[in-house]
């Protein structure tokens, strides 16, 4: 049943209820209709200007031919006239036709002329119009069926252009097109995707292929085949609040609904590692999360987890109701140093209309040690008077050789022969000697972080840090040193936020957990402008703050105001700080699995050696082979693969060495239900109209608009021959 989208659209016309008042017709080009009352007046002028050319001059032989004047003057004048009309009707034509009149809706002449309008179909192929079952057609069928039926019922001499929506959109054609088989091919192609919907970008494409059109404009028209769930009504970033692109050279925009009521629909919306394997010897605590989409409740489901392509277990799930979820934990061991690929599949199940959803894959790698530098005054292996003694204890690495099993592989280095450090060997950096780093250490450091890697910057102590030279390399500017007073108790520790990465050993637990801890100095510092946001991990009782974070680039940095030894605080002597210490270090060192998962359509991307970045031949989840694109960056070599149109997995191997990335369908698409009719009636304005996928083909011939170019044309040829025959026999008259 057809249902108007705006009280004030009229059904029939698709447009605006017209001024009774206004003219019934108008020009495609209405300067060129000035132009031809111009062209009108050209004969008439020359028949001006050649009647000034004549002057009495009496002579004596017009004595004997003014009676035979007199006889021929009335029909001289008379075929003058008829000639001047019709040369004046030839040019007025001229300019008439390149005007191209035509005739407005409401028109009493709506009969006259040829019909012309000019359609762009923005057909979303997204994931979402794929859903399906064994006895129901997916809504992209639907939607293929009523292009099909509007195409054989549009009447005139329009064109027709296409825009799939799915991300990222595409145009077909650069303007409306004549050749309908062409079209009709272009949509049989057309088979779905695995990608989100972008409606707002297939409306720019449909607004722009509309500027190029050669139509009038009111026989310009959208018309948006989807399914408009709720998603689509959102504002992508950077949008402003307008979920969907303003088009304004449409004069009528038609939204065909190509689905059902219900669809429900299950989903595996979420598959996360838990904590840091890489701290605990490979044992990995596996987190998936299945939702249900549908408005009323699914039975049970079983969820299974496999590693390399085996079962590793199998957990049921009681049924869910409407929009409720579950959670599923699953405890693995995986292998330090390799990589991983995890994947989380749900039971078929009838009543579930998309299973492209049912499965999602996860790639983890668990490298077997995490590669950390110390950087200070003096290297001196079991000694607790350098500065670095008690984090480097923390880290499982006090002896010459790291302690068998710790996950840290530690290196100590002089701040005079950090120059000489090749800083890619390293995922972080901790430094505490900042005072005898030179300026061109800082920056390597600054670019270090940039491209990734981890640095923890202790910025207190008995050596003194120079503030100024760290100002361009840290998200804060570092002030004066507070001293607490000493009359009263120090104070102590506190966790500011307790949700944070590092503090997952904590979880639970209160506030005041560190409260046997206290701290008597520590720097103050000042967030800078425009710089990256900071998260406070730790404070002092007194609201100062003692541990931060921030991102920077592609890489993090933890900064540590307080002493890294005993000398301002009594931390590195309770048992929280090994716990903490190590949380910290793997959280600086980098999610290394973020960059390996992806949704379909955003690029792969890794680093190698330089001469390698060439030969990275990619297996697709369809067996076929791609090479990736090499590209370069100052450390060397990488490579970018920005197919990724198919969800699953994609690895290469190179020998015995074997690396995988996990490419899921993005889960907003996963929920089916479909948008409120007059939400999305806001969302398009008033001028578009909401119809069934039943229905489209009535409206092929709705419009109102008429256009007499081609008329024109043909009269023009016409008059141009009946000027040339009067010529030609008034002239042999003569």
């Amino acid at each position: 049943m057809r249902r108007a989208c705006a009280a004030t659209t009229d059904l029939r016309a698709g447009v605006a209820r017209p001024d009774p008042t206004a003219v019934p017709m108008s020009f495609v080009h209405g300067g060129m209709a000035m132009a031809a009352a111009g062209l009108a007046m050209v004969p008439l002028l020359i028949h001006l200007l050649n009647r000034r050319r004549y002057r009495d001059e009496p002579w004596a032989a017009m004595q004997f031919i003014l009676s035979a004047v007199q006889r021929t003057r009335r029909r001289l004048r008379t075929e003058q006239w008829i000639l001047l009309a019709v040369r004046t009707a030839v040019m007025a034509l001229v300019g008439l036709a390149v005007a191209r009149p035509y005739l407005k809706p409401k028109s009493a002449l709506l009969s006259v002329g040829e019909r012309r309008v000019d359609r762009v179909m923005v057909l979303d192929d997204s994931l979402s119009m794929r859903a399906c079952t064994s006895t129901a057609p997916s809504a992209l069928e639907n939607a293929r069926s009523a292009i099909s039926r509007l195409l054989e019922r549009s009447a005139g001499s329009g064109g027709f252009a296409l825009v799939t929506a799915s991300r990222p959109a595409r145009a077909w054609f650069d303007q409306p097109v004549q050749d309908r088989l062409a079209f009709r091919q272009a949509v049989e192609s057309i088979s779905g995707t695995w990608a989100a919907s972008d409606l707002h970008g297939a409306l720019e494409q449909a607004d722009a292929i509309l500027s190029r059109s050669t139509a009038p404009p009111e026989a310009r028209e959208v018309y948006v085949f989807s399914d408009f769930c709720e998603r689509d009504l959102q504002a992508p970033p950077g949008a402003g609040e307008s979920p969907l692109a303003p088009v304004v050279n449409a004069s009528r925009i038609v939204l065909i609904r190509s689905t059902s009521d219900s669809r429900p629909n299950r989903a595996v919306t979420d598959l996360r590692v838990v904590g840091q394997p890489a701290l605990l010897n490979g044992a990995a605590e596996i987190r998936a999360e299945v939702t249900n989409f549908s408005t009323h409740e699914m039975a049970a489901a079983t969820l299974s987890l496999h590693v390399a392509g085996r079962e590793v277990g199998r957990k049921g799930i009681g049924s869910l109701a409407g929009g409720g979820k579950a959670t599923v934990e699953f405890h693995i061991a995986l292998t330090p140093g390799a990589v991983h690929v995890i994947e989380a599949m749900l039971n078929r199940s009838d009543d579930d209309w998309l299973p492209d959803d049912d499965r999602r894959c996860l790639a983890i790698d668990v490298p077997a040690r995490c590669r950390v530098l110390l950087v200070e005054t003096r290297t001196a292996h079991g000694r607790s008077d350098h500065s670095l003694f008690y984090y480097q204890l923390a880290l499982g690495g006090i002896d010459s050789a790291p302690t068998s099993g710790s996950p840290f592989d530690v290196t100590q280095v002089e701040a005079v022969q950090f120059r000489d450090v090749v800083l890619k060997d390293y995922d972080v950096v901790a430094v505490v000697d900042w005072a005898a780093l030179q300026p061109g250490d800082l920056e390597r450091l600054r670019r270090f972080v940039t491209l990734g890697g981890g640095l923890i910057a202790f910025c207190g102590g008995e050596e003194g840090v120079p503030a100024a030279a760290l100002n361009g390399i840290l998200p804060v500017r570092l002030l004066d040193v507070y001293q607490a007073p000493t009359a009263a108790p120090p104070p102590t520790l506190m966790l500011a936020d307790p949700r944070h990465p590092v503090l997952g050993d904590f979880a639970g637990q209160q506030r005041n957990i560190l409260g046997r801890a206290h701290v008597t100095a520590w720097r103050r510092i000042q967030p800078e402008a425009n710089e990256p946001r900071l998260d406070r991990v730790i404070d002092t009782s007194s609201g100062d703050p003692v541990l931060l974070t921030a991102e920077v680039g592609a890489g993090r940095i933890a900064l540590w105001l307080t002493s890294a030894d005993m000398s301002w605080t009594n931390f590195p002597a309770k048992p929280d700080y090994l716990p903490l210490m190590m949380n910290l270090t793997g959280f600086v060192a980098g999610d290394r699995n973020s960059g390996r998962n992806v949704l379909v359509g955003e690029a792969l991307s890794g680093r190698v050696s330089l001469a390698e970045s060439g030969r990275i031949e990619f297996t697709l989840p369809d067996k076929t082979r791609q090479r990736a694109e090499p590209d370069r960056d100052e450390w060397g070599g990488r490579w970018n693969l920005r197919d990724t149109a198919e969800p699953g997995v994609y690895e290469w191997t190179r020998g015995a060495m074997r690396d995988a990335y996990c490419v899921n369908v993005d889960t907003a698409e996963s929920d089916l239900r479909r948008a409120d009719s007059r939400r999305v009636a806001q969302a398009f304005g008033d001028r578009a109209i909401c119809v069934d996928s039943s229905e489209p083909a009535a409206l092929a011939g709705e419009t109102g608009v008429r256009e007499w170019g081609w008329m024109l044309a043909v009269i023009l040829l016409l008059a141009a021959t009946i000027e040339s025959l009067l010529g030609r026999l008034f002239g042999g008259a003569r």
